[in-house]
């Protein structure tokens, strides 16, 4: 990913070289008054029930789900372009995962990767459900200006993408139960769906999954009042990504008696049946959400926002303070219940969130840098 993002800057910087060797100093000023380059990061994960560097440990260390549901999200971002009073253009990386599941269902795969049997015979209902998506391309992106409410300054923010570059796409589901009867022995209905773009059947030739996709984004700033500010974002309000030869196992597990071998996996006895196929299908992109309501007073400014991606809505409250050499942020996110401090300074912005400092125990984490350079 980062070689990825490191080419996007060269590629914007050998476009503009070129313009800024060649022009006297009047033609600089008109080619390049109105544009400036910028880079955008925004990396986010969280957990509820275990701590994020532990997820291909075994779980013996800080796993303690919700009761109920229980998530694991994920949302990255990287950009970098041009932009202009009117216009965006963007070159960007995305990445976005979610997996949905419940406490009854983690406990089972917590004690299977401790290899524990549980103490008593029990039967276990078991659902999760797993989605992962990456993509890379061009955005281009308008802004529009408007009377609003009650005639108040609205501007809109409008943009699309089209995504070509190594796609990526697993999205999984399993449900049924599990049950325990004695002396290692379990006892198995269950199926599972799995479309896998990089998967691979046994005794087939390579597959070769292709993908295209576009996305329509919007977000606006509305000015209610001199103090009372209102944000609205909404990524992959629309969107879609068409796939062919996408790579899809169906299976199902009804077995009546399995054991372990000697290393604690599970050895079902073969009632296993399923098939594998390749699929020409579409899928949209998980729509993300954000609104923001904010009020400034003197060098204060005190908001509330909320958050909503993948079924999970993600509160956070916040206080910024201008202190003449930039303006500091606090906030307070109750959802995952992270604390972070922001920094803003002219066109430099940087955020951090955690629920720990200790970053091999965190449960949530979240960066966000942006920067954009005007031209002299």
């Amino acid at each position: 990913m980062r070689s990825l993002f490191l080419a996007g800057v060269l590629t914007c910087g050998i476009a503009a070289f070129p313009a800024l060797a060649g022009p006297t100093p009047n033609e600089h000023q008109s080619l390049f008054s109105d544009w400036a380059p910028y880079v955008e990061i925004d990396l986010w994960r969280a957990s509820d029930a275990i701590p994020i560097s532990e997820f291909e440990n075994d779980w013996s260390n800080g796993f303690s789900p919700r009761r109920g549901r229980n998530v694991a999200l994920m949302r990255n971002l990287a950009a970098a372009g041009v932009e202009s009073n009117d216009w965006r253009i963007a070159y960007e990386l995305r990445q976005q995962a979610a997996v949905d599941s419940d406490r009854e269902t983690l406990e089972v795969v917590r004690m299977y990767k401790q290899r524990q049997p549980p103490a008593d015979s029990a039967t276990f209902h078991v659902h999760a459900a797993y989605t992962n998506w990456s993509a890379q391309g061009l955005r281009v992106g308008h802004f529009f200006d408007f009377s609003g409410i009650a005639g108040s300054p609205l501007r809109l923010y409008v943009s699309g993408a089209g995504y070509t570059a190594q796609p990526r796409y697993r999205q999984e589901e399993v449900s049924g139960t599990v049950s325990y009867l004695s002396s290692g022995s379990y006892a198995f209905n269950a199926t599972q769906t799995d479309f896998n773009s990089r998967g691979e059947f046994p005794f087939m030739k390579p597959i070769n999954a292709t993908a295209t996709g576009v996305s329509v984004s919007m977000a606006a700033d509305v000015l209610l009042s001199d103090a009372l500010f209102l944000k609205v974002k909404i990524d992959d309000l629309w969107s879609r990504m068409r796939w062919s030869n996408l790579p899809v196992t169906r299976r199902t597990i009804n077995s009546d008696v399995s054991g372990t071998d000697n290393e604690g996996f599970v050895n079902y006895r073969p009632l296993l049946s399923g098939r594998n196929q390749q699929v020409d299908a579409s899928f949209p992109i998980m729509r993300y959400g954000a609104a923001s309501l904010s009020y400034r007073t003197n060098a204060w400014q005190y908001g509330v926002q909320v958050e909503r991606f993948a079924g999970v809505t993600v509160p956070t409250l916040y206080v910024s303070r201008d202190t003449g050499w930039g303006v500091v942020s606090f906030m307070i996110e109750t959802r995952f219940q992270t604390v972070g401090f922001g920094f803003d300074y002219g066109n430099f912005h940087l955020s951090l969130q955690t629920d720990t400092l200790n970053p091999d125990r965190a449960k949530a984490q979240k960066v966000q840098l942006s920067y954009v350079w005007a031209f002299l």
